[in-house]
């Protein structure tokens, strides 16, 4: 009998830098056929993808549902400064 324990790849993205002229940014992550949830900040478990709009570090999770295996990375929200608006 084997089993299947491997886990899921996750991939995860930011649409962009917090500024001035930036209140709110897109964390958008990918793992083919398995669920997504974002977590940190004022996310708890939130739906792919999620909006942000404080800099931080946000962690994606990915489950594979046939296996319950899981699977995380992070991103990191930054507010750029040097954007301001003209």
């Amino acid at each position: 009998v084997t089993s299947n324990t491997t886990p899921p790849i996750v991939s995860a993205t930011v649409s962009d830098s917090l500024s001035c002229s930036l209140a709110s940014v897109t964390l958008t992550a990918t793992s083919a056929g398995n669920a997504i949830v974002w977590n940190g900040g004022a996310l708890v478990n939130a739906s792919n993808p999620a909006t942000v709009s404080a800099a931080g570090t946000y962690t994606v999770t990915a489950t594979d549902s046939n296996n319950g295996c899981t699977n995380s990375t992070q991103v990191n929200v930054i507010y750029d400064a040097s954007q301001q608006l003209v």
